[in-house]
Order: C-alpha cells, then structure tokens, then sequence
C-alpha cells in the first residue's frame, strides 16, 4: 500500500502509513463489467483513475526490477523512486495518462480494453527505462548508456536494427575485443568465429562479433545479425535464437536464460544484453 501523502511503502494490510501516520485509502481495481485487461480501471470515480494507473504501473515496476535485478530488491528502488526528481514528472505524465484512458474509455472502440493495456504497457515500459537508465546506476551497478531511450516507439519498419543493437550494448565503455569492420578484421579470426559458432545464412549481415577468448582466436564468443544472436560459451555448445522466436529472457543468478540457453558474459554485458532483447522480443511481437 502506497501512502498519498508521503510515498511510503506499507504493507497490504496497513490502515495507517508506518512513516507519517496518515490513513491509507484503498482503491478497488474493479469494473463494472467482467473485465480481461491486463490493467483494470473502475471508470466509476474519474478522481482515481490516476492513482489506479500508479498503483499498476509499481506492479509493472515491480516486475521489470524482480526480473532483470533479482528478488527482493524491489524496494531498493521503489525508495530510490521518490527520492529522485523523477517521480515529479511522473505523477503529471500519469495525469495526462489518465486523460488519455478516460478518453478511450469513453469512445466507441470495440477494442477499448485492448488500446488501453497497450497504452499503458507503452507509457510504462518508457517510465521504467527512463528512471533505470538515469537514476539507478548506483543500485544495479552498470551505467545503461541514454541512448538507449530514444527506442521508445520504434517498430520492426523503422528501426535501425544494427544501431539500436550497438547502442545498447556500449562496446565503447567495455573491455571486450569487438569487430564491426569486417573488411580489416584477421581472416584467420573471421574464419574461427564463423567455423566455431557464427552461423549465419548466406549474405546475411553481421553487427559484430566479440571475441571472448584470452588469447584471441575468436572461437568463442558472441555476434549478432540482422536476423539472429549466435554465441559460444567456455565448455558449452554454440547457440543461436532467431529475434523473432525470442521468448524467455530471464537473469538467472549470474548469467541469462534465453529460450531455455545459457548465456553469460559477464555482468555489465548480460545486463546491457537482457535489456536488448527485451527491447528486440517487444518489436517483434508487435510486428
């Protein structure tokens, strides 16, 4: 339960704010109809509508945090939210959220509970990864590069996928040896990756390669395409998933679980990696 007046974060059951002593108003999340949105709003009392969006987007918060930091840190950065000078610009966007909802709600769309979800999963995803990015370095450890917001609203047409994708990982502000330039790079070095795990189609494109090894043969490592991630692990097979079956993206412990792989770098890159094919699963689910 989240107190109105001081931003506190009390348990479920509380009646009265542990930080301030104020009483805690309790907003139903309920329609007037059998409801299947992901995000309900009770359009009974316009006055709430923008305290129900806060109340779902700190359980999106919630989620998003759970799932790329780990469990239980949530609160970390629910106190560091109203500590920063974001959550001023976030209470007067979730206001004009607010409007925008109401005014779905009130049109003639057939398809008003599935605009609204989409909306708000839009708003929330942009809010999420603006506070993470500028605020949140010190918590998580790794500097997410701001470049990275300004894919907020691309789609699968518009996207510059090679620059979305280096954009994100930031091999500048990283020790790893990259190769982008594929007419200077060691032949012997292209060979391996190529040999080793970089299974591209024919004439298909590639972003990079990053060589992970300690001597510098390329035969392990991770590269990334226009159509796929291809990588190879110490003692682990190679691995490929194509960005349009992306489906499980999940932090687990220190490496990443995608589709059921392992996939470990170290952290700066799995964190930097987790958020791109988030990003790039997103893009193509929508296409």
């Amino acid at each position: 339960m989240i107190c109105s007046n001081c931003k506190h974060l009390n348990e479920e059951t509380a009646k009265f704010c542990s930080n301030c002593g104020y009483k805690i108003e309790v907003v139903e999340l309920v329609e007037e109809t059998v409801s299947t949105a992901k995000y309900p709003i009770d359009f009974r009392e316009a006055l709430t509508i923008g305290r129900q969006i806060r109340a779902h987007f700190f359980k999106a918060m919630e989620q998003v945090v759970e799932e790329e930091i780990g469990p239980n840190t949530f609160r970390e950065y629910f106190d560091q939210f109203y500590k920063s000078e974001f959550y001023k610009t976030f209470d007067r966007r979730t206001e004009q959220l607010a409007e925008e909802v109401y005014s779905i709600h009130s049109g003639q769309s057939s398809q008003k509970e599935l605009e609204m979800d989409l909306l708000m999963d839009q708003h929330f995803s942009e809010f999420i990864d603006h506070f993470l990015v500028m605020y949140c370095a010190d918590l998580h450890g790794v500097k997410l590069p701001e470049e990275i917001l300004q894919y907020g609203k691309v789609n699968v047409e518009t996207v510059d996928l090679r620059a979305m994708i280096l954009d994100y990982l930031d091999f500048e502000n990283e020790p790893d040896k990259v190769y982008t330039d594929f007419v200077n790079i060691p032949q012997s070095k292209l060979k391996n990756a190529v040999n080793s795990f970089l299974f591209a189609q024919s004439k298909e494109r590639i972003y990079f390669i990053c060589d992970q090894t300690i001597f510098g043969s390329c035969k392990e490592g991770f590269a990334m395409t226009a159509h796929a991630l291809h990588w190879k692990s110490h003692f682990n097979p190679a691995q490929s998933v194509f960005y349009e079956d992306l489906d499980i993206i999940k932090r687990e412990a220190e490496w990443l679980n995608i589709n059921g792989l392992f996939f470990n770098v170290h952290k700066s890159i799995n964190f930097k990696m987790l958020k791109l094919l988030k990003k790039i699963r997103s893009i193509y689910s929508t296409h």
